[in-house]
């Protein structure tokens, strides 16, 4: 008798399913089980999606731990003193030293977010600090000439705490660490530090206004203590 005799019949009309398929012969989808447990738990658990977020992209509750009250804030990062800040800057000391700034939440979390002085993305380790003709600008309140690019006039950070709290009194103060060679002395009335907007600082912390609200900030004349 021939072999084939005794081979079991195959059915041909079975439905048929590949690997990357999810239809069967008929085109009907083919059925999910719902209870299966998914191969990556992070598609479908949020606590995974804020630690997927890029540095410079935070999830929502990360910026929130990097916020003090102001006597937090005080306790964990006082700013350098004056005389500490110009030992280093002019005896050429790449030594950081700690610097505080008042200014809006928005700036406040772009400082924190891109790591520059002034909160703008276009970081620059290879920039020089302020000539003293900028710094004066900046510490006299003066503008540049129409058609100037905004990080020509630098900002301003201090030394004095009070300062930076009647400047941040209804949006946030913020300290940070910066190398000395960044800096150029500026106001001399507000312990103020001219720096370029670009100059990469480290970020320590920031703490809310006196005055700070979760809506629309209002402009707030600054401590002149």
């Amino acid at each position: 008798m021939p072999i084939s005799h005794h081979l079991p019949h195959i059915n041909t009309d079975l439905p048929q399913h590949g690997v990357g398929s999810d239809h069967d012969s008929e085109g009907s989808p083919t059925p999910v089980d719902d209870d299966r447990t998914p191969t990556n738990p992070s598609h479908t658990d949020s606590s995974h999606v804020i630690a997927s977020f890029p540095h410079d992209e935070p999830g929502p509750s990360h910026t929130s731990s990097h916020l003090h009250t102001q006597e937090e804030l005080g306790h964990r990062f006082p700013p350098s003193s004056e005389s500490e800040v110009a030992h280093a800057v002019n005896s050429n000391s790449h030594e950081p030293v700690t610097l505080w700034r008042g200014t809006t939440k928005e700036n406040a979390e772009n400082v924190r977010r891109f790591g520059t002085a002034g909160g703008t993305s276009e970081r620059n380790e290879n920039i020089h600090r302020p000539t003293e003709a900028e710094a004066f600008t900046q510490s006299a309140g003066g503008s540049l000439a129409p058609g100037s690019r905004a990080e020509r006039k630098p900002t301003e950070y201090t030394t004095a705490r009070h300062v930076a709290q009647g400047f941040g009194s209804s949006g946030r103060m913020v300290a940070v660490q910066v190398d000395p060679k960044y800096l150029t002395k500026g106001s001399g009335t507000e312990g103020g530090w001219a720096i370029h907007h670009e100059a990469p600082v480290k970020f320590l912390g920031a703490a809310d206004g006196e005055f700070a609200t979760e809506g629309e900030e209002h402009h707030s004349v600054p401590d002149a203590g």
